[in-house]
């Protein structure tokens, strides 16, 4: 029986009330019950819901994750005689200036024929794509295709650097070796120094310029080859080539084990990260391998042992990935948003990402959506197992003479719209701690079509405001990413700071609210 989210929380409501009798609880509202934490606010940033940092009660309010919206078929495939039916792992960038998409990306990432090449694709849209002709690598006597470079293993690591003066080196990327590269247009490039201070254990960090550190960060993966293990850590840099990695390891922890158990996994492992600045924080899609293994004949089945391809005591992971919702305030220290629960979900059986999704390098905010690119498979992880004379699981559905085994597919939200507050049909309240802002209008971004959500201002002490009690709000009763709160048709906040917000929404999603300047 399909239960709707909305009578879900009623249902879940009611036996909370009861609960909270029974056991003799209460929910604070008001007064000295409150925390008195002040939380200064950013008014040029919108104040996203994903964790309780800014609320000091809600009320039978529940927090909601929102996995993207996807395209049901991938936005590029392998059609190509040098691509063969695996592509995977882009790099996608907008470039505002050209308003072009462009996307670097990998062709026979796990399957043989050797050389493996860099490819390059471009779109005014970000939907329908074009791999024009380069001219630059030969391919069976001609250059008429859309080869960049050849690579060993990886692709390297592209980023369009919109702060830096000199136009040759508007595109910067780090080659598999570690070794800078520039590029005035992300096609044609030229060798740099060699960075220092990382080691080559990535398959697909997140490479931005951030703006408020004046720094390049790069969101990586740290291997731990003794177990063979995946996590995430981070590394910053000035000028592009010294880089620091921070000590502090992303990794998963024993809370996960029932999630694995789900699964029935043995292990999980942060396969990547993809970050995206973002309204002073950091979002992250972290991707998530539920993995089990396929051993060579005789090994043990438990044993997790180091190898490469071809060589004695090797193994394959397997498995599934998707990514998970993280954020971060210092892009070193992540938070997860509802683990064990993915933010792009696998698609179908039969679908071109039912066996698994990792999310690419580069999410992007295009006008009011944010837009994640991401590589999506038929198969789980050990696609290439059969290639290399290695037994492959049953579930593999990767027969690559038939179907496409991975291309690239698109996942999409309205802006902020990942994680919501959610009432049911009563009124309920959120109420936040006591905020401090230099700002005068407040805007909110919900979903109340089918509900109603109203705006109180109170005192530090929970106390209403004269003039901005809940019965002067204007109701939002539709659904908008950016409305303006007034009172009795005034928009304007009083003087009086710091204030709270108590927000009263029924059949509401409630995602983000601002303090403008």
């Amino acid at each position: 029986m399909h239960v709707s989210r909305r009578d879900w929380m009623k249902f879940a409501g009611t036996m909370s009330i009861g609960l909270m009798v029974i056991l003799g609880w209460h929910m604070p509202v008001r007064g000295d019950s409150l925390n008195t934490n002040v939380i200064r606010l950013d008014g040029n940033h919108r104040q996203l819901f994903l964790d309780d940092s800014l609320i000091a009660s809600r009320n039978h309010v529940v927090r909601t994750l929102h996995q993207g919206k996807k395209r049901p078929e991938p936005v590029l495939v392998g059609d190509k005689p040098w691509e063969g039916p695996i592509i995977a792992m882009p790099v996608v960038l907008y470039s505002q200036e050209r308003d072009l998409f462009q996307m670097w990306y990998m062709q026979g990432f796990y399957a043989p024929p050797e050389p493996r090449y860099l490819c390059y694709a471009e779109s005014k849209d970000g939907i329908h794509w074009e791999k024009p002709n380069l001219g630059l690598v030969e391919y069976n006597g001609l250059k008429d295709n859309n080869i960049i470079w050849s690579r060993r293993i990886h692709q390297g690591w592209i980023m369009l650097d919109t702060h830096e003066k000199d136009p040759a080196k508007r595109y910067k990327g780090l080659n598999e070796r570690f070794e800078a590269m520039y590029s005035p247009d992300g096609i044609h490039w030229t060798a740099g120094e060699q960075a220092v201070g990382m080691t080559e254990e990535d398959d697909q960090p997140g490479l931005f310029y951030d703006a408020s550190l004046k720094k390049y960060v790069f969101v990586k993966r740290l291997m731990d080859r003794s177990i063979f293990r995946r996590m995430i850590q981070t590394a910053f840099s000035d000028d592009f080539i010294h880089w620091e990695v921070h000590p502090h390891v992303f990794k998963p922890d024993e809370d996960d084990a029932v999630h694995v158990a789900r699964r029935g996994a043995q292990r999980l492992d942060f396969h990547s990260a993809s970050p995206l600045p973002y309204e002073g924080i950091y979002l992250g899609w972290v991707d998530c391998f539920y993995l089990r293994q396929i051993m060579p004949p005789n090994e043990k089945k438990d044993q997790f042992l180091p190898g490469t391809p071809g060589s004695p005591g090797h193994y394959y992971h397997d498995g599934t990935l998707a990514p998970e919702l993280t954020w971060s305030r210092d892009a070193v220290h992540w938070n997860r948003v509802e683990r064990g629960t993915p933010v792009i979900a696998r698609g179908p059986a039969g679908a071109f990402d039912h066996g698994f999704v990792v999310a690419t390098m580069s999410p992007h905010v295009i006008k009011d959506e944010i837009w994640v690119y991401y590589t999506g498979a038929k198969c789980t992880f050990a696609c290439g197992a059969k290639y290399h004379g290695q037994p492959a699981s049953e579930d593999h559905a990767h027969d690559r003479e038939k179907h496409q085994a991975m291309a690239i597919g698109l996942a999409r939200w309205k802006l902020d719209r990942l994680v919501s507050l959610d009432a049911d049909g009563t009124f309920r309240s959120v109420i936040t701690k006591p905020l401090q802002f230099s700002g005068n209008s407040l805007t909110v971004n919900a979903d109340a079509a089918e509900g109603e959500l109203q705006v109180e201002l109170l005192d530090t002490s929970g106390n209403a405001i004269g003039g901005y009690n809940a019965d002067q709000c204007e109701a939002l009763q539709s659904d908008s990413l950016s409305h303006t709160v007034r009172w009795a048709g005034k928009p304007r906040l009083p003087d009086q700071r710091p204030l709270r917000l108590r927000f009263k929404i029924r059949n509401t999603s409630l995602y983000s609210f601002q303090i403008k300047e």
